[in-house]
């Protein structure tokens, strides 16, 4: 996702872009990359590393739609977006939690693949 990022951004040559935008937007979007990876990609996981992850990966979606929000200060419009992402967040880590135990057919908090119920 960083690499795309980084190529879009390269892309316009037309336009003047400052490197130092280049690489937020580009580390920016490879967190969230990260964090959906980490979601998904792990099987063994601990309840709160789950639902940490969960709350920053949508934190920094959220941040993207905060201009959404009717406000005089952009601060004020990232952070309220951040924050119902986080919000979102923990929501879908319990959720995404209640499955992954479902499916195991347990109820603890380390979800181990290797120790089977």
């Amino acid at each position: 996702m960083t690499l795309i990022g980084l190529f879009l951004a390269f892309k316009g040559q037309d336009v003047t872009v400052n490197v130092s935008e280049i690489v937020i937007g580009g580390t920016w979007a490879g967190c969230i990359g990260f964090g959906f990876g980490s979601i998904f990609g792990k099987r063994a996981f601990h309840k709160n590393v789950l639902i940490a992850y969960w709350c920053v990966t949508m934190a920094l979606v959220g941040a993207f739609f905060g201009p959404v929000v009717p406000s005089s200060s952009l601060a004020t419009q990232i952070l309220s977006g951040a924050t119902a992402g986080a919000i979102l967040g923990a929501i879908l880590a319990l959720l995404h939690w209640r499955q992954l135990n479902r499916k195991r057919g347990r109820a603890s908090d380390v979800l181990d693949p290797g120790v089977s119920p």
